[in-house]
């Protein structure tokens, strides 16, 4: 390896570990629940870094801040997981551990985001009935 290489190398290197960091952030939340169901567990984020609140049905939540503690050797963006994790209607409870995602750099961190939970009518598959939307 010649020495105009070996630089080349540690060139590429060094943008690809900066393009894969992401900084440490606050996020800030407001949580719409746009259904007629008791959201018991919404779950923002993942392991031990998560936020877990209740809403009620058709109503927003508080603010509420989702600390990021930012991330390092990403290969693709980072990802927000966003889950209504257990709900109720007049009959019963539910678990449903269903959701998505959002990318982390999409949302704003000098505002509020907004989460917007739905009733998700064009689902073909009937165990999945919310959709998640942001901002």
């Amino acid at each position: 390896m010649t020495k105009y290489s070996f630089h080349k190398l540690i060139l590429f290197s060094c943008i690809l570990l900066a393009i894969s960091c992401s900084e440490k952030a606050d996020y800030d939340f407001i949580i719409t629940n746009e259904t007629d169901y008791q959201i018991n567990s919404f779950v923002i984020g993942s392991g031990d870094d998560r936020i877990v609140i209740t809403i009620q049905p058709n109503d927003t939540s508080e603010i509420v801040t989702y600390e990021f503690d930012g991330t390092y050797f990403n290969f693709t963006e980072p990802l927000l997981t966003l889950m209504v994790k257990q709900y109720s209607d007049s009959i019963g409870t539910y678990d449903y551990n269903t959701g998505g995602g959002t990318s982390i750099p999409d949302l704003k961190d000098d505002s509020v985001n907004r989460i917007y939970i739905k009733l998700d009518e064009k689902s073909s598959d009937s165990d999945v009935i919310f959709k998640i939307e942001t901002n």
